[in-house]
């Protein structure tokens, strides 16, 4: 039995709202299990016709470019860590059309390259799903996100020459295909009583608290 708890996040956004008070960094949901209200202001955000004004509503009008993604990999790391529940199976998926997102700012590279590892070496999955764009026809992840996601060379080269994707339905299932067995939170025995010749009927229930965060890049073109 899996528990889903998921969180949305967006950086780049003119306003900014996280705890942190970090500049371009907008949390639109905390972590918690989807409900209707959620799922309603998803589908008013993808509404194609009115999806400008509410998104513009809740964001603000203008892109940033002046955002951290460390900062914006903190605020992941910090929902996970106010979370009351235990969290067995953590994750990060970064939605994005960026494959350099600093430029050539060398300092803030260095500090998102860092905080991906540091996440990494406490058990947080970083994933990277790319979104190609009618004016972004190529996602290059030697430029930055090689480092980020600790790729060799070998799978460098594979995910340079898979095709990325911007339809959704493509991109659900490489979100679903992520999904893999982990240690349980805990096993609950449950007894069906016992057959005709007095044989027990017994099962056991694996729980998992799976939790993702889901981080998109702000690009309005």
């Amino acid at each position: 039995m899996k528990k889903f708890i998921s969180g949305i996040i967006l950086y780049g956004t003119e306003k900014n709202k996280n705890s942190f008070d970090f500049n371009h960094i907008y949390i639109l949901h905390d972590l918690a299990q989807p409900s209707a209200e959620r799922i309603i202001q998803l589908e008013n955000l993808s509404n194609k016709d009115t999806y400008k004004k509410t998104y513009n509503d809740l964001f603000g009008l203008t892109l940033s470019k002046n955002y951290s993604l460390n900062e914006a990999l903190w605020t992941c790391s910090n929902l996970f860590a106010n979370s009351p529940q235990r969290l067995t199976i953590k994750r990060i998926f970064i939605f994005t059309c960026n494959d350099r997102p600093h430029g050539t700012n060398i300092i803030l590279e260095r500090q998102a390259k860092q905080r991906a590892k540091d996440l990494n070496d406490v058990g947080i999955q970083v994933e990277v799903f790319p979104i190609l764009t009618e004016t972004i026809k190529k996602f290059d992840y030697k430029k930055f996100f090689q480092d980020i996601l600790m790729l060799s060379d070998d799978e460098l080269e594979l995910r340079n020459n898979q095709s990325p994707t911007g339809r959704l339905n493509e991109l659900l299932k490489l979100v679903y295909s992520k999904e893999h067995k982990k240690r349980a939170y805990c096993t609950v025995p449950l007894s069906l009583g016992k057959t005709s010749d007095g044989t027990s009927l017994q099962l056991s229930v694996s729980v998992y608290n799976m939790v993702n965060i889901l981080l998109f890049y702000n690009n309005q073109q």
